[in-house]
């Protein structure tokens, strides 16, 4: 069966005539490239989890009114990722650079260049509690931007 995954594959795009035929490797979107992804993409978001970790960069919510953390990790559904970050707002900035900085290097290794565009890798920042209105003010004397080591 594997074989035949491997034997006259081809795909089709909508807007794109025709369909691409492979002639090497599986098909996009077929069983067996699909595993074969996620095993390939389950290494690299090991790596990532280890480096966040060396670097101190992991997460957690302090719960209210309980002397304990619950842990937050990254979610990933195919190629899609969300890695929820949560610190004071004063250090929110900083600390989001900080683990971009080890998501990018993570994944350029691996050969993959993320992009920072609309619609690609993108922050979704939400500043909250003491420091919240200092911060956006440093945020935005920088023009919304901050770089990535």
């Amino acid at each position: 069966m594997t074989q035949e995954w491997y034997t006259n594959t081809w795909t089709s795009q909508e807007f794109i005539p025709n369909v691409t035929y492979t002639t090497a490797g599986s098909a996009a979107g077929t069983p067996f490239a699909d595993l074969i992804y996620s095993l390939a993409m389950s290494r690299v978001l090991r790596t990532m989890r280890r480096s966040l970790h060396n670097e101190g960069l992991e997460t957690s919510l302090k719960v209210p009114d309980m002397d304990r953390e619950i842990p937050l990790a990254d979610v990933s559904f195919v190629d899609d990722m969300a890695l929820p970050i949560v610190c004071p707002a004063a250090m929110l900035v900083n600390h989001i650079a900080d683990v971009c900085g080890i998501v990018y290097l993570t994944f350029l290794m691996y050969g993959m260049e993320l992009k920072f565009l609309p619609g690609k890798s993108a922050v979704v920042l939400r500043f909250q509690g003491p420091g919240k209105k200092s911060a956006v003010q440093d945020l935005f004397k920088a023009d919304n931007l901050k770089r990535i080591n």
